[in-house]
């Protein structure tokens, strides 16, 4: 259930991340075609999405195994 809240908390905080950085901008210039490919373009975001999906994934992979493991070793 940690995890579950752990994963509400950090997807409020990444909203409201996401509309701060749109309220930089005016609705419409945020929309605009240039706009749009700067944010695509902004190499350190694009990095910091990449590493931070394969940090997460591998973290996620080795607490489930772990579970697993606690599990059918009989330590709970």
């Amino acid at each position: 259930m940690k995890i579950h809240y752990g994963t509400a908390i950090a997807a409020v905080a990444l909203v409201a991340v996401h509309i701060l950085m749109r309220l930089t901008q005016g609705y419409a210039e945020s929309l605009e075609f240039e706009s749009v490919l700067a944010n695509y373009k902004f190499v350190p975001y694009e990095k910091a999405v990449s590493y931070g999906c394969i940090v997460a994934m591998i973290g996620l992979i080795a607490y489930g195994s772990r579970t697993i493991i606690v599990v059918n070793m009989g330590l709970v």
